[in-house]
């Protein structure tokens, strides 16, 4: 009824004894949420720049910009703004602020974008606004990425066995003659890349797909052979990142791929995801009626930005309990690579906690679907906290 309409606040006891608190609105339109924002990025050229703010809410946010901690008065001249909805379904919007002043007239400031709507608000402030640098144009590295096809083949990073070279990038996309065909990638045993998990510096990633936010199969370094794995349809992209340094008895990487059978009935789920965005199984709410592949886990990962700390929270929880939870789970890791060394919980069944905190600024989490089928799974989202 109109008179129950409003913002109720639930209060969540924490096993550290802490409470928090979340706001829900309750409307007459359904989905609510509080106003977050995902991102604030900034594009610039000498005579006019652009901010977007992208944000998350429901009902709609308003939006308010400052410049270096004043308001801005947005007067359709100087400064216009812009909002569009990106995403219905998890009520996300692009708000673009365009500034139609040279560039070194706004060298120096901050922006700062502020979205609210009933339930709260949330702000973020760019980075100094600076004049671009000019890099030199960039030496071709031979042997450095391609479009491969047909049922099997290999690959390596420059220069493979022998130390790769540094500030490098190169991009593989590989695709199968039959549509009914997957991949299936073997990395030799000649193998070393710089760096440790997470590896942020130098890595090889593989997707399931071309698109950048296609499934990522595994992200790797450090001198352990990975395991092979497969992809779940016959289009793939390894991109190959090496950064200003790393041990000179580095040998790099060489891969094999084999076509194979794609698996019967499986999909692709799992991802980096931005912050804000709400996930799960690709069928939510409906249950699960099928197994995925590359053993039957999906895998979804948040980097936040240095200094902060990842908070998952879970909405909506429906995995069946077993022993141990041998059968199904979902595990919750504080890396983007999942290892026994960083693994912090395993669930299932029922839940006594909704919040969990990493310990740095990253997290994945690990659906096992295991034999067992017809449970919903889970809904959650990412955040971070300070």
């Amino acid at each position: 009824t109109a008179s129950q309409q409003g913002v109720y606040t639930c209060h969540i006891p924490l096993q550290s004894g802490e409470m928090r608190e979340i706001n829900v609105g309750l409307y007459p339109n359904g989905f609510n949420m509080p106003p977050s924002v995902v991102a604030l990025t900034s594009e610039t050229s000498s005579s006019s720049s652009s901010l977007n703010c992208i944000s998350t809410g429901s009902p709609a946010t308003t939006v308010t910009w400052q410049k270096n901690g004043e308001p801005l008065t947005v007067d359709g001249n100087t400064y216009q703004m812009t909002q569009r909805v990106t995403d219905r379904a998890v009520s996300t919007y692009e708000n673009l602020l365009i500034i139609n002043q040279p560039l070194e007239s706004i060298v120096g400031s901050t922006f700062t974008c502020t979205v609210t709507n009933v339930l709260g608000s949330d702000t973020a402030t760019s980075q100094e606004i600076t004049l671009p640098t000019t890099q030199p144009p960039a030496t071709p590295v031979p042997n450095c990425g391609g479009i491969l096809t047909g049922e099997s083949g290999s690959f390596q990073s420059p220069d493979w066995p022998t130390s790769y070279p540094t500030n490098t990038v190169c991009e593989w996309t590989i695709t199968a003659p039959n549509p009914n065909r997957a991949f299936r990638f073997t990395f030799d045993s000649e193998y070393g890349i710089g760096g440790q998990p997470p590896c942020t510096t130098d890595y090889v990633d593989i997707l399931n797909g071309y698109e950048d936010d296609s499934p990522l199969l595994g992200r790797y370094c450090s001198t352990e052979v990975p395991a092979p794995l497969t992809s779940s349809i016959g289009q793939a992209t390894v991109v190959f990142n090496a950064g200003a340094q790393h041990p000179a008895s580095r040998s790099g990487f060489r891969i094999t791929y084999q076509a194979v059978d794609k698996p019967q009935g499986s999909f692709d789920c799992g991802r980096f995801l931005p912050l804000g965005i709400s996930f799960g199984p690709p069928a939510f709410p409906n249950p699960i009626s099928t197994s995925s592949p590359n053993g039957n886990q999906c895998v979804w990962r948040f980097i936040g930005s240095p200094g902060s700390r990842v908070q998952l929270r879970i909405l909506y929880f429906d995995i069946p309990e077993s022993n141990s939870c041998s059968q199904n789970s979902l595990k919750i890791y504080n890396n983007i690579i999942p290892s026994p060394a960083t693994l912090s919980q395993t669930l299932c069944g029922a839940l006594s906690e909704y919040v969990f905190v990493s310990a740095g600024n990253s997290m994945s989490v690990v659906l096992d679907i295991g034999s067992r089928t017809g449970y919903r799974g889970f809904h959650a989202v990412f955040e971070t906290v300070n």
